[in-house]
């Protein structure tokens, strides 16, 4: 029995999507996920080679956001190594007392001393491919996205590092990665998908937009920001600014008084 058993755990992680593998993924790592995104989840994983047994790819659903996939960073650092022309890459946290600059595209960090480097601020990390001029590079702050829990209280150094290798190397690489997260990302995503606002705020945000004494262009731009995926936070900021510029007559604005007036105007000479 013990060897059946060990025949199993040895094929699910050298082969984990067969039929019984993609069965076991679909309870273990991936139980709240619909059909058509465990769909998507199963294409990637295949298309990447991910295994999920080995914690290389999983997928999370939080609250009604599309579920997000994310892999490890061992996965992400081995899949690089991978492409031909992968050439290596750097990452490194950065502190108050470092210098860090960006210097022809490319970024230079000196840590002056390592005994005393200030407080932690961000980091950055960049790829670099063979036959081109400058690296892909990013550099991430520690304020977007420190949570103070878990990980992030224990060894904020390491999650943040974590954050920009995964950016990096995704953005390198986005034929390869794109769909994908770093766990220590999680945080981030867990938090928008808690603070998106309701169907019913962001239809109150268009009615005060539709009355609002904002010209054409202002009106078009705010447009726009409704229309993305905007936190529940930016939305009561719009909010609170289409409540003061409302076209009340007896409290109407100079700016839209003189639109009015222009297009009076306009509409005379006609």
């Amino acid at each position: 029995m013990e060897n059946k058993l060990s025949e199993i755990e040895t094929d699910l992680h050298s082969n984990p999507w067969t039929v019984k593998g993609v069965e076991t993924i679909k309870k273990c790592f991936a139980p709240t996920l619909s059909s058509e995104e465990f769909k998507v989840f199963l294409g990637l994983g295949k298309s990447l080679n991910a295994n999920p047994f080995t914690r290389e790819i999983w997928a999370v659903k939080y609250g009604s956001q599309a579920a997000a996939i994310f892999c490890g960073r061992d996965f992400y650092r081995r899949k690089a190594q991978e492409q031909e022309d992968y050439d290596g890459h750097i990452v490194n946290a950065i502190y108050e007392n470092d210098t860090f600059s960006i210097e022809n595209g490319e970024p230079k960090h000196i840590v002056n001393s390592f005994k005393d480097r200030g407080n932690l601020v961000g980091s950055f990390c960049s790829v670099y491919r063979k036959n081109t001029r400058v690296p892909y590079f990013v550099t991430i702050q520690l304020k977007e996205y420190n949570t103070g829990k878990s990980n992030w209280a224990k060894m904020p150094d390491t999650m943040i590092k974590k954050v920009a290798e995964a950016q990096a190397l995704r953005g390198a690489y986005q034929g390869v990665f794109k769909g994908t997260y770093d766990e220590s990302e999680s945080g981030v995503i867990e938090a928008s998908a808690e603070e998106m606002p309701s169907v019913e705020q962001k239809d109150y945000a268009y009615n005060l937009l539709r009355t609002s004494a904002f010209d054409d262009d202002q009106k078009n731009s705010i447009d726009e920001d409704l229309s993305e995926n905007i936190s529940l936070n930016r939305l009561n900021e719009i909010i609170a600014n289409l409540k003061m510029n409302q076209s009340d007559p007896q409290n109407m604005n100079m700016k839209e008084v003189n639109r009015q007036i222009d297009r009076q105007i306009e509409l005379d000479k006609d």
